[in-house]
């Protein structure tokens, strides 16, 4: 999962295509909105990227320092439209939310703030 199995992903597919290549990920998330419900599809125009800060202590260091994050990297903004559309051809238009950022991690769980569980 996250950015090692993409960058995999993309270097393998890569090998076995001719041409030019776009890749979509399709998968879960999290959001902050509370306009967008369960089921509602997101096309975000930008991405970040979370890279977890290794050297951090939450004993002593800030809790806005535990991440290392990147500036947004835009969509194509023809890919992006073409899958807006096409998307909006099968559900619900409301149901698309194409603007926004989505934030991508190195990790799963803790690339999401997760701790662990104290038993």
């Amino acid at each position: 999962m996250g950015v090692p199995n993409t960058d995999f992903l993309i270097r393998e597919a890569r090998e076995v295509v001719e041409g030019p290549m776009a890749m979509v990920r399709f998968g879960t998330c999290g959001v902050v909105d509370e306009k967008i419900t369960p089921g509602d599809i997101i096309v975000p125009k930008h991405t970040i990227f979370l890279q977890q800060n290794y050297d951090y202590d939450p004993r002593t260091d800030k809790p806005e320092t535990q991440f290392y994050m990147s500036k947004p990297c835009p969509a194509d903004e023809k890919f992006h439209e073409l899958l807006v559309r096409k998307t909006t051809e099968t559900v619900k238009a409301d149901a698309v939310h194409r603007d926004g950022i989505m934030a991508t991690a190195e990790t799963f769980y803790s690339g999401q703030g997760c701790g662990f569980r104290k038993s």
